[in-house]
């Protein structure tokens, strides 16, 4: 080992690193002696001898975020905020790590201290972390950014065609307190169409489908299940899909109230033409969220 010159950047811990080229490096964020997380990203080009502040990222402050290599540039994913809140975000940088780009949010829970890593393919496998609660995650992801996979016109390959795109997705997450369950229900059915409707054109049939085969499920009395619902568009080769996580109770002795807790995401997901949208279709009627996300090209 050959210690090198002191860095220009502060102490710090659980920060995340690159290679970008042969000899160029990037540091993002992580802790500093505070404790607090920090927002800065450095770059060094002689194999970290000598380290230059690059202009601060538009993403907020994180330590515990897990990085990545795409061909274009640096990827990274969750980590822990500001307030030590668990992160369930992706950014993506240029070739040089200064300019970033905040991608759709993921399908998978929030998290830090994740492990991440390239496969050949130019696609990012992110494998497990810790979640909210300090519960550890024992999940994998594959992310394929549409031009991640792309093959030049010399390398005698077809390039790959996308199939689907996403168009808009929200994270949700309400509480309601009302007298009869079947209120509950129709309020947080009207919550979460409230926060999708934003992402939809005004004339999309699909808030309104939504909502309705949302009641059914949200008025059950089970304490905890999993809710996952769609709503089509056949003129406009989209689908609406919401995935929650529903607990339910009931408060007092003589004059009950019910409690209704949501939290989840909604993806409104367009597919590119009317055989990738019969594709679309069998994958969300057999509850395939995860597979629609990996399979094909997703398109940012």
């Amino acid at each position: 080992w050959t210690r090198l010159p002191p860095p220009a950047w502060s102490a710090r811990e659980d920060a995340s690193a690159f290679v970008l080229t042969d000899n160029v490096l990037l540091l993002l964020g992580g802790h500093g002696e505070d404790g607090l997380a920090l927002r800065d990203s450095y770059i060094s080009r002689n194999f970290g001898e000598k380290w230059e502040k690059l202009k601060n990222p538009s993403w907020p402050a994180r330590g515990f975020a897990v990085g990545a290599m795409l061909p274009g540039g640096p990827l990274i994913l969750g980590g822990s905020g500001e307030n030590h809140e668990i992160l369930q975000e992706a950014w993506d940088g240029n070739a040089h790590g200064s300019k970033w780009r905040h991608l759709p949010t993921p399908p998978w829970p929030a998290r830090s201290g994740a492990a991440a890593v390239t496969l050949p393919s130019g696609s990012v496998l992110l494998i497990g972390g810790m979640s909210e609660h300090d519960r550890v995650l024992q999940d994998t992801w594959i992310f394929e950014k549409a031009d991640a996979v792309q093959t030049t016109p010399s390398s005698g390959r077809k390039a790959t065609q996308i199939k689907f795109k996403i168009a808009g997705s929200v994270n949700v997450d309400h509480s309601v307190t009302e007298q009869s369950l079947a209120d509950g229900a129709r309020r947080l059915a009207q919550e979460i169409m409230h926060d999708t409707a934003s992402n939809l054109p005004e004339s999309s049939p699909l808030c309104n489908q939504l909502r309705l085969k949302l009641e059914g499920p949200l008025s059950t009395d089970k304490q905890q299940e999993s809710i996952v619902q769609h709503a089509v568009d056949n003129a406009a080769l989209s689908v609406l899909t919401v995935d929650v996580k529903k607990t339910y109770r009931v408060d007092g002795k003589w004059a009950k109230s019910h409690r209704i807790h949501i939290k989840g995401h909604v993806h409104h997901i367009e597919a590119a033409n009317k055989t990738a949208f019969q594709e679309l279709l069998h994958l969300v009627n057999n509850n395939a969220l995860s597979t629609i996300l990996r399979s094909g090209e997703i398109a940012a």
